[in-house]
């Protein structure tokens, strides 16, 4: 079940341009009949890259969901950074720049993970007011 996920995740990388890219894994949960996901979350900044001060990333596991700022994803990764003032189609002022890739565990956003065996679907969004900047959507199967 690994490697087939992994080829994907692989070939998104290669053939599209995201952002954001995540691995799961799970372990048994506490609970009887369940199973805890763990994924990380992993955006990358290209080169001349911009993500606007005030962006949130979002993680949605079936109908739960989590958020924190972008500012506070990038400190808590531990990463280095680049903060730069750019002008974007309908967006002006600051923002984090590239090259960066920044990666944190799912359970850092304080969503329960545990799930029955089952389909389940795991999504990452980054995003400011109406606008997504990129996301990323995984099915699981557990």
């Amino acid at each position: 079940m690994v490697l087939p996920m992994l080829s994907v995740v692989l070939v998104l990388i290669l053939l599209t341009r995201p952002d954001i890219t995540g691995l799961m894994a799970a372990k048994p949960s506490d609970e009887p009949g369940m199973i805890n996901i763990s994924a990380n979350v992993s955006i990358t900044i290209k080169d001349g890259g911009f993500i606007p001060e005030g962006s949130i990333v979002t993680v949605y596991l079936d109908d739960r969901s989590s958020s924190m700022g972008f500012g506070e994803f990038v400190k808590m990764t531990g990463a280095a950074y680049s903060r730069t003032s750019q002008q974007a189609t309908g967006y002006e002022g600051y923002g984090y720049g590239g090259p960066y890739t920044y990666s944190l565990d799912v359970s850092e956003f304080g969503i329960d993970t545990a799930v029955a065996k089952g389909r389940h679907t795991l999504m990452f969004k980054v995003g400011l007011d109406d606008r997504v900047f990129s996301s990323n959507s995984q099915n699981i199967d557990v």
